[in-house]
């Protein structure tokens, strides 16, 4: 319609883009590039330059998920393809191979880990990258990094898994979980990931940590006025890189 394209994202989600934003191929060109797409972006940021040197033009930037097809190595440097077609090089520190990437496995560890390399990233409504998250784009990202496809909303997130009996102060909580807030637990409007020593990660103004703890300095007790639940999600839905 006019300047815009109705499409559907990975997750399902469904929006209208700009058509300048995209690169409208038929199925089997898409089918192909799929089949091509060997390199999973795996750093918060990065550049593709147009010569494998830094001061070199810049073909485009590099955000965690994204797919790129590996062409020829030099060096530390990965001569890529582009899903429109464009070429540049990018440092294979910021990449990882997709049959690498499959590999992984939401473990305790992991989590924490990829959760808190996100620190700091401002808040962005609508945002599921390190340019900038909401709160289930945050948890949304995280999974997918770990290879566990979760639905985009937290409202719908918040159908998932079983009810984790919290126990005094949620200590019955195991890493992964997923606590969730709202006025009603009918109205979910907010989601945190819980990361071990009564610490959740989520994105509130920014990515941020809090405690569940009543004591510690890092506690927020407007944000947990509105704790409805926690859930143990399943891991069992896998992204299809």
């Amino acid at each position: 319609r006019d300047a815009f394209y109705f499409v559907r994202d990975w997750d399902g989600y469904t929006g209208w883009i700009s058509k300048a934003s995209v690169t409208v191929v038929d199925k089997e060109q898409a089918h192909q590039w799929y089949n091509k797409a060997d390199l999973i972006g795996i750093a918060n940021y990065g550049l593709i330059y147009s010569s494998p040197d830094t001061s070199s033009e810049i073909v485009s930037d590099l955000v965690p998920g994204m797919r790129l097809a590996a062409l020829r190595r030099q060096g530390e440097w990965i001569h890529v393809s582009l899903p429109d077609g464009r070429k540049g090089w990018v440092a294979a520190h910021l990449v990882r191979e997709r049959d690498t990437q499959k590999q992984i496995s939401p473990t305790p560890e992991r989590i924490q880990q990829t959760a808190a390399q996100f620190l700091g990233i401002p808040y962005l409504w609508g945002g599921t990258s390190s340019k900038g998250f909401d709160c289930s784009g945050f948890v949304q990202t995280v999974f997918r990094l770990l290879n566990v496809a979760l639905p985009r909303n937290a409202s719908q997130m918040a159908q998932l898994g079983e009810t984790v009996a919290t126990g005094k102060q949620l200590r019955d909580l195991q890493i992964g979980d997923l606590l969730f807030f709202g006025k009603s637990p009918t109205r979910i409007h907010h989601v945190a990931l819980f990361v071990g020593n009564q610490i959740i990660y989520h994105a509130r103004g920014y990515v941020r940590k809090n405690s569940l703890d009543p004591h510690s300095p890092l506690y927020d007790a407007e944000l947990m006025s509105e704790f409805q639940f926690a859930k143990r999600i399943p891991r069992e839905t896998p992204v299809d890189w």
